[in-house]
């Protein structure tokens, strides 16, 4: 049975949701098309996005702006995750065999130090909580399977999410990410051979509630997730992208945002009509592809501005495709 959690709002109770309207504005591809793409973590503000490009040892993360033009190079080997908190602060993880570690920076103009690792344990998977005062990321160890993790930024003081007894304890977590008001945190559970998005309450008040099905969510309001969920049978492990309601705390209305391949989503929730980013699979190559949400606006003073922005950017992706013979 779906459990509940203590969840004060109804998405579609609200102003600010037209489930009509639903869907995604403009998508574009963002990067050169050369280097494969994964694990995107975009700017709560939308204007930054921090992402792998490469394989194995030769993968680093990028910072770029939201048209795709390179800011920084940060160091890898890249895998596991990146994060980008409200106050421009940057976390990545680097995969150091057979451990990994998470990296942090207070500012893109500074250099990172190790926040996590060293200790044997694998990190990764870090996330902001709106503040940017609170890192959540997954851990693994040998023995202790895969569990969540809370740090605070600045003391460095460490706490661990119970896993309660579901599934008898065996229950394994990861993919974390905050709600924007911070109150509830998402991760994705697998007990045995199944995946679902779950919630909890981010000061541990409450044991986790089962959502729905999902291998990851991006939470563009308290009451409104994007989840990823994996097409049954595809070899290549493609996926599709739904928004889900969430209604009194449990999962409600669905809709499925594309009819083509979606993973890793993230969400840039601090501007009026959010922003989203994906990763695709193009030609056989993944690519990162960024989009408008139609039919959310959070906030009040709203306008057509960001609209024609998003499609100034659309244009000029276009002229560089065309410019370019098919590659951005």
């Amino acid at each position: 049975m779906t459990q509940r959690i203590d969840e004060p709002t109804r998405m579609g109770r609200q102003p600010g949701l037209k489930w009509k309207s639903l869907g995604m504005k403009g998508p574009r591809r963002l990067g050169g098309g050369v280097a494969p793409h994964h694990a995107p973590a975009l700017a709560p503000d939308g204007e930054r996005v921090l992402f792998a490009a490469g394989d194995g040892a030769d993968a680093a993360w990028v910072l770029a702006d939201r048209r795709g033009r390179v800011a920084r190079v940060l160091p890898g080997p890249a895998l596991g995750g990146a994060a980008i908190a409200v106050d421009g602060a940057l976390a990545f993880t680097r995969a150091l065999r057979p451990a990994s570690e998470i990296w942090y920076t207070p500012s893109e103009a500074l250099p990172p130090v190790r926040l996590l690792g060293g200790d044997g344990a694998r990190y990764g998977e870090p996330a902001f909580s709106p503040d940017g005062r609170t890192l959540a990321c997954a851990v693994a160890s040998d023995g202790a399977g895969v569990r969540l993790l809370l740090v605070d930024v600045e003391s460095g003081a460490r706490r661990e999410l119970p896993r309660g007894d579901d599934g008898g304890g065996t229950r394994e977590d990861g993919r974390p990410a905050f709600s924007p008001d911070g109150a509830t945190l998402f991760f994705t559970g697998r007990i045995g051979g199944e995946v679902a998005i779950w919630a909890q309450r981010s000061d541990g008040s409450a044991p986790p509630a089962r959502l729905c099905a999902g291998r990851a969510a991006a939470p563009v309001t308290p009451g409104l997730l994007l989840v990823e969920r994996p097409v049954a049978g595809d070899a290549d492990g493609a996926a599709r992208l739904f928004a889900v309601e969430l209604e009194g705390g449990e999962a409600g209305r669905e809709r499925e945002l594309s009819d083509e391949d979606a993973r890793e989503p993230t969400v840039a929730w601090l501007v009026g009509r959010p922003r989203l980013a994906w990763v695709t699979r193009i030609d056989g190559r993944r690519e990162l592809v960024a989009a408008r949400l139609r039919g959310v606006t959070v906030a009040a003073n709203d306008s057509d501005e960001d609209d024609q922005e998003l499609d100034d950017d659309a244009e000029d992706d276009d002229d560089r495709l065309a410019a370019t013979g098919g590659h951005p």
